[in-house]
C-alpha cells in the first residue's frame, strides 16, 4: 500500500501527463485548421472582375498589309535635275568634246581653239567671249547658246544648229558653213552660203 507522499507524486504526474496530451491535441487542432480555411478560400467561386480578368486576352496586333507587285507594271524612274557646268574661263584647247551634253554649260571666256566639239549639244550655253578658233563644231547644237563676242575664226559650222543663237560682235572670218541653222532658222545653203547676213 502507497503511502500519502507517493499517492501525492502520482497525482501531479497523472496531471501533468493529462496537460502534456492536451497540449498536443490543441496544437494539432490548430495546424489542421489553417489548411482547411486555405482550402474553403480557393474553392470559393471567382467574382465578376476576376472572371472577366481572367477571360479577357490582350488583342494580338494587326497584321501588317503587305502589297503585292502588279505584274507587267514598271516603275517610273525621275531624273535629277540637270546641274549647269561650269567651265569659265578654262583651257580646253584641243579637248575631245565629241556628243557631249553642255546644254546651258558656263563656258564663257575659255579656250576651245581647236576642240573637238562634233555632235555636242552646247544649246544655251554660255560661250560669249570664248575662243573657237579652228574648233570643230559640226553637227553641233547650239541652239539658243550666247556667243556674243566669241572668236569663231576657221571655226567648223557644218550642219550645226545655231537657230536663236547671239552672234553679236562675234568673228566669224573664214568659217565653214554648209547646211546650217542660221540664227533667224534660215539655211546657209540656201541663202548665200552662209549666215554672216542672218544674225
Amino acid at each position: 500500500m502507497l503511502s500519502p507522499a507517493s499517492r501525492l507524486i502520482s497525482a501531479v504526474l497523472f496531471f501533468v501527463g493529462a496537460l502534456a496530451v492536451l497540449g498536443v491535441v490543441l496544437v494539432t487542432g490548430r495546424g489542421s485548421a489553417h489548411p482547411q480555411a486555405a482550402q474553403q478560400k480557393t474553392n470559393q467561386p471567382l467574382s465578376t472582375t476576376q472572371r472577366q480578368a481572367s477571360t479577357t486576352s490582350t488583342p494580338a496586333p494587326p497584321a501588317r498589309r503587305t502589297t503585292a507587285p502588279v505584274a507587267g507594271a514598271s516603275t517610273p524612274t525621275v531624273s535629277p535635275p540637270r546641274l549647269a557646268t561650269d567651265l569659265q574661263g578654262r583651257d580646253l584647247q584641243g579637248a575631245d568634246l565629241r556628243r557631249s551634253d553642255l546644254e546651258r554649260a558656263n563656258i564663257a571666256g575659255a579656250n576651245l581653239q581647236h576642240a573637238e566639239a562634233t555632235d555636242a549639244n552646247l544649246a544655251q550655253a554660255n560661250l560669249s567671249g570664248a575662243n573657237l578658233q579652228h574648233a570643230d563644231l559640226e553637227g553641233a547644237n547650239l541652239t539658243g547658246a550666247d556667243l556674243r563676242g566669241a572668236n569663231l575664226q576657221h571655226a567648223n559650222l557644218a550642219h550645226a544648229n545655231l537657230e536663236h543663237a547671239q552672234l553679236a560682235g562675234a568673228n566669224l572670218n573664214n568659217v565653214t558653213w554648209s547646211i546650217t541653222t542660221c540664227p533667224d532658222g534660215t539655211n546657209s545653203s540656201s541663202d548665200g552660203g552662209g549666215c554672216t547676213n542672218d544674225l
